[in-house]
This record gives C-alpha cells, sequence and structure tokens, in this order.
C-alpha cells in the first residue's frame, strides 16, 4: 500500500526477473530429462550472478541426481555463504548427507533449522525420520552383536 491507501504493486527488477525465468526454464529441462540442457543454462545463470542462491542450489540438484555428489556439496557451499538459512538449500544438503549416510551431519542440519523455524512440518518429518533410522540400525547392531 502506498501512503495514500491505494494498493501498490512490487516488480521485482527487470535483471532478476529474467534470472528467474532462465532457472525455470532449466528446472523444466531437468523435469524432462534434458540435463546437458538445464546445467548450461544454470552456469550461464551463475556467470551472470555468481551470487545467485536459488541457481547454486538447482545446480546442485541436477548435480546429486546425475550422481556428481561432491560437486553438488560445492554449490551447496556456495549457496549457504550466501544465503544461510534458505529453506531449500538446506533441505536439500540434509537430503544428500542423508543419502551418504551421514545422518547424524543430516540431523544437525535439519535440528539447526527448526531451532529457528519451529513451524517447519517438512525439516521436522526429516528429521524424525533420520531418528528412526538410528533406532532401527542401532537395534540392529545391537542384535548383531548378541548373536
Amino acid at each position: 500500500m502506498n501512503r495514500c491507501g491505494r494498493p501498490t504493486t512490487c516488480r521485482q527488477p527487470r535483471i532478476v526477473q529474467i534470472s528467474e525465468e532462465r532457472l525455470g526454464e532449466g528446472e523444466k529441462r531437468f523435469q524432462e530429462g534434458r540435463f546437458q540442457e538445464s546445467e548450461e543454462i544454470f552456469r550461464e545463470v551463475l556467470k551472470d550472478y555468481p551470487n545467485h542462491p536459488k541457481a547454486h542450489n538447482d545446480l546442485a540438484c541436477l548435480l546429486w541426481q546425475t550422481g556428481r555428489v561432491e560437486e553438488a556439496l560445492q554449490e551447496l557451499t556456495k549457496a549457504l555463504e550466501i544465503a544461510p538459512d534458505d529453506r531449500d538449500v538446506l533441505w536439500n544438503l540434509g537430503q544428500i548427507l542423508g543419502s551418504m549416510g551421514l545422518n547424524q551431519d543430516a540431523r544437525q542440519v535439519y535440528d539447526s533449522y527448526l531451532k529457528r523455524h519451529p513451524e517447519e512440518q517438512d525439516m521436522a518429518e526429516a528429521l524424525s525420520q533420520l531418528e528412526d533410522e538410528s533406532i532401527v540400525s542401532a537395534n540392529d547392531q545391537k542384535s548383531d552383536k548378541t548373536r
């Protein structure tokens, strides 16, 4: 609202709008399985906007899904340096760490975010699932020792 009480519309700067449109194209190609094209788009956006956390996050997802986990973690690290409380970046970091069997590290990521955002249900569920997996794993290890 402006001072006169009339609604005003906020527009993103044209540059931001263009980068978001390009990221949308990259995400669409990713969903279609056109990974090379998608990666090229994400890297083009990062060339023009190296501090764009969403571009780093999107590239990280692509890298992870194509088996380049170390590169994905590097991109997420860059995204976190720019936007340390970005929900999507932290979610993906937790997912990747969990997929690597680094459940303790993944739990720390989720737990830290939940302390700042206790209303976040997806993170709470992911944390709960990791804790359940830890309990099952611990019980399996105990039963192996008693055999």
